[in-house]
């Protein structure tokens, strides 16, 4: 994913993950499933995200992926 106003390539990084979660397409989501399911320290980063930015639908469907993966602490 081509990221707006961002540099360098820590994809990790809180914004890109929301660029991901904002703007991005199932290819992009489908990276970032299997990165949260192996990283407990970027399904954090999501789940900050998702609590802190309220995107419509995306918010709700992200946070509660990573909570069937990690429960309520990832």
């Amino acid at each position: 994913m081509q990221h707006r106003h961002l540099t360098g390539t820590d994809f990790t990084s809180l914004a890109a993950l929301d660029d991901v979660l904002e703007r991005g397409e199932v290819a992009d989501w489908l990276w970032l499933r299997d990165l949260v399911a192996s990283d407990r320290a970027v399904a954090r980063k999501v789940l900050h995200l998702c609590n802190r930015h309220r995107m419509y639908g995306t918010s709700n469907l992200w946070a509660r992926y990573v909570q069937s993966l990690y429960g309520d602490a990832p």
